[in-house]
């Protein structure tokens, strides 16, 4: 196989059996799933599959886990793909295909999800796009349709892969050091997707699409989540843009912020 595949799990054991089933019993020998402590049964799932199972001991956030999977693959390609992704036929021999068409290359699927199609390759984050983000989060889906709306709210100089599935060239994956094991969780496809730009890599869409059951890959509760999201797109929006701009995006969530706590007193 000149394909690996690497799957982090943490308490994923509900949407994992598809995820798994749908890669195939051939591919399962050349997966790698690397269990992030999990407290169900997802390791267990793994390696019934027949797929390796690399058990740690505490979690490590998803870069940390991929990266180290990655290394352990002797693959000379490699695609990263979440457990709650049900890939279908074709998708692993287009993906390496792509890859095949140029030397520093990744390429992501579209994403199916229950609202609609998502493309899995995405253009470049701006301060406009990261406000929104920040603002969604707190307030509601359409509560930052103005921003979304501005002609610069992308930065299509260069695109990034959406973490839930893509393929990339090894080679490529090692020059610029993999996922930042400072991402815990999220952002940590868009930071990777712009170190492969700033190496003169690129990004690519597949027209295959995978369907995604998004955010079921893991048991989190919902106000874990969105800490969580905070963390990730206030350490870009510091590296990136500076420590002003951190500060900005946390005053834009502060009433938000101020009202749940309030809330959470009264009760």
């Amino acid at each position: 196989m000149s394909l690996g595949i690497v799957i982090v799990t943490h308490d994923s054991a509900e949407m994992l059996p598809r995820c798994l089933d749908g890669i195939g019993p051939r591919r399962l020998a050349s997966t790698l799933v690397v269990d992030n402590a999990s407290g169900d049964t997802s390791a267990e799932i793994a390696e019934a599959s027949g797929a390796r199972v690399l058990r740690l001991s505490e979690n490590l956030g998803f870069g940390r886990a991929a990266t180290l999977a990655a290394r352990s693959l002797a693959t000379p390609h490699l695609c990263f793909l979440n457990p709650d992704c049900e890939p279908g036929p074709g998708l692993f021999e287009a993906g390496e295909a792509a890859l095949r068409g140029g030397p520093r290359r990744c390429a992501a699927p579209g994403l199916v999800e229950p609202w609609g199609l998502l493309e899995g390759s995405q253009p470049g984050y701006t301060r406009t796009k990261l406000l929104a983000d920040m603002i969604e989060n707190h307030y509601g889906r359409n509560s930052a349709r103005w921003l979304r709306r501005l002609s610069f709210h992308h930065d299509r100089s260069w695109s990034w892969p959406h973490g839930a599935c893509f393929f990339i060239d090894r080679a490529l994956f090692e020059e610029v050091e993999g996922f930042d094991a400072a991402y815990f969780l999220y952002m940590e496809d868009v930071d990777l997707g712009r170190r492969i730009a700033a190496a003169g890599g690129e990004v690519v869409a597949l027209p295959e699409r995978v369907l995604h059951h998004g955010g079921r890959g893991t048991r989190i509760a919902r106000r874990d989540r969105r800490i969580l999201l905070d963390a990730g797109r206030l350490l870009y929006g510091r590296r990136v843009y500076g420590r002003g701009f951190e500060i900005l995006l946390r005053g834009a969530t502060l009433p938000a912020r101020w009202r749940r706590r309030l809330k959470e007193r009264r009760a």
